[in-house]
């Protein structure tokens, strides 16, 4: 880590840390820009009356870019789009920020630590967080994971036959027996979803402000090295180079798309769920990477979700990314464009 990357992170750490406590920078209208924490960490922080851009942009270009007097300029669609372009990244929702204690003793329901790396709410967790762990519970899951800043955050998943019964609150709950001693517990809520607002809530955590991330925007598949989204950089995308006749083997035993080029081996990991066909990982090897192939194991996974009369979930950025560059290729399936419900 860069020395102004190391300075971003203890001072964000500390700003989050204070927030936790109560401590809020000056309510005067004011606009703090730091670096980003980390390649991944990109986004701003809304407190009341003041705002904290993190992002590798200068601060002069964020007060060109703001109407002086406007307090909800740094959270408003100009800025954010603008942001967005500056840094080549991807906005996301605004999120309620909240935070809660841990809480001692075992979790007030029975949990199974979940070691499947490619079930979709960790698939996606990945994409923002490390050291992702999971519990189930009977009709949830429970998440944590070291987002920006280093803090521990958490998510849930109530199952659609157990919402409205109280469920959520109490996986909430339990994130907070998960947590190590003296640690803090952050969660982003979409404040549209009234029923995570008031699980959340109800089960001890506290609004401290809002917060946009924005996403890195993936141009090419990743190396099989690399975690789909962890910490792969946006790579040259090029679709051409390889021809239709290239096969594509559909491994229904290891659950992915395979094509050997030249001994290399490229795959799109996916999960059948139901009538849903949900890609979660899109590898293809350095050696043979920049000539399309990426682009060949998707378009394997859409023609067997139109034979099947199933739901792609683009779940993995370079075939969300992919698909998005090519929308004739899926005009005769349907893709769920949106991220799994939290509870």
């Amino acid at each position: 880590m860069s020395e102004k990357a190391q300075f971003a992170t203890t001072r964000l750490a500390r700003m989050l840390r204070d927030a936790a406590e109560g401590r809020f920078p000056a309510a005067d209208g004011g606009v703090t820009v730091l670096r980003q924490p980390s390649a991944r960490d990109a986004g701003v922080l809304g407190f009341t009356a003041h705002a904290v851009v993190f992002a590798d942009v200068e601060p002069d270009w964020v007060s060109s870019q703001l109407a002086p007097g406007d307090l909800g300029a740094p959270l408003g669609p100009p800025f954010l789009q603008a942001l967005s372009a500056a840094t080549n990244r991807r906005p996301g929702s605004i999120d309620m920020l909240c935070v809660a204690d841990p809480l001692p003793g075992p979790p007030p329901l029975d949990l199974t630590p979940d070691s499947d790396p490619e079930h979709p709410r960790v698939a996606r967790a990945l994409n923002y967080r490390d050291d992702v762990r999971a519990w189930q519970a009977d009709g949830g899951v429970v998440l944590l994971g070291r987002g920006v800043a280093g803090r521990w955050e958490t998510a849930i998943e109530v199952n659609e036959n157990r919402r409205e019964r109280g469920l959520g609150r109490t996986l909430a709950r339990a994130a907070r027996h998960l947590i190590p001693d003296g640690e803090r517990l952050w969660a982003q809520v979409a404040p549209a979803n009234a029923a995570s607002v008031r699980a959340f809530v109800a089960a001890g955590f506290v609004p401290v402000g809002a917060e946009i991330l924005l996403a890195r925007r993936p141009a090419s598949a990743h190396t099989r090295s690399e975690p789909c989204g962890s910490s792969c950089a946006p790579a040259r995308c090029d679709d051409s180079g390889m021809n239709e006749g290239e096969s594509v083997i559909d491994n229904r035993a290891e659950s992915r798309f395979e094509l050997t080029v030249d001994g290399a081996v490229a795959e799109l990991r996916y999960r059948r769920r139901a009538d849903r066909l949900v890609l979660l990982h899109t590898a293809v090897p350095e050696a043979v990477g920049g000539h399309g192939i990426g682009g060949l194991l998707v378009k394997a996974a859409v023609e067997r979700a139109s034979g099947e009369g199933l739901t792609v979930v683009p779940l993995c950025p370079f075939a969300r990314s992919w698909l998005e560059r090519h929308p004739d290729v899926a005009e005769n399936v349907n893709v769920d464009w949106g991220e799994p419900p939290e509870d």
